[in-house]
């Protein structure tokens, strides 16, 4: 998947506590912008029976990127701010984004890792840990509304279209109540006269 390895990670706040890493994805000659977000938690979320030392809240990343030693040195300093990754979240079943969060993933395996349930592969269905998924994904209920998932800090809800035969598309809209940020993966774009700085 392009840019191959010329893949530059750009870092931007957002919101207090709230920021984005914008890449660079493509498939031949057509590459467009692609963001991952990341948000410092207040509450810290229990852990996935490993110790861990460290008390602090950490963070939430939402739709990986790829995880390139840039992007890596560009989320270390909030990691040695606000403690480690402590949730990802893969808001999607578009191949853009299910093929950065495998391997962003890995890299933290004391995370814990979230997917919405409608993941597919065609033209033949592959089980999750074919598609480059850790073993350790767990899916991401379909609303948090009477669920105690993220400690009071975050809602959120599951769009769920089928488009067509073995298809389905899935965004999560993820509100951050503290900073008042909606994410969204792809359900809405947002088009201005100046061209992402990443591109």
């Amino acid at each position: 998947v392009a840019p191959y390895s010329r893949r530059k990670t750009i870092r931007r706040d957002i919101a207090p506590g709230v920021w984005a890493f914008d890449q660079m994805i493509g498939i031949y000659y057509v590459h467009v912008p692609i963001r991952m977000t990341v948000v410092r938690r207040d509450v810290r979320p229990s852990a996935r029976g490993v110790l861990d030392v460290d008390d602090r809240p950490g963070l939430l990343v939402y739709a990986p990127v790829a995880p390139t030693q840039e992007c890596l040195d560009l989320l270390q300093p909030l990691i040695d701010a606000y403690g480690p990754v402590r949730t990802i979240i893969l808001p999607s079943v578009a191949v853009e984004h299910k093929v950065n969060a495998g391997p962003f993933a890995r890299t933290f395996p004391r995370a814990d890792f979230y997917a919405v349930d409608q993941q597919y592969s065609f033209p033949v269905p592959l089980p999750s840990r074919f598609l480059g998924l850790p073993s350790w994904t767990k899916p991401l209920p379909r609303s948090s509304e009477g669920l105690d998932l993220w400690g009071g800090e975050f809602e959120h809800e599951v769009l769920t279209v089928k488009p067509g035969p073995g298809s389905f598309f899935q965004d999560v809209a993820l509100y951050h109540k503290a900073s008042r940020t909606v994410l969204l993966c792809d359900a809405l774009l947002a088009v201005t006269d100046e061209p992402p700085p990443i591109l």
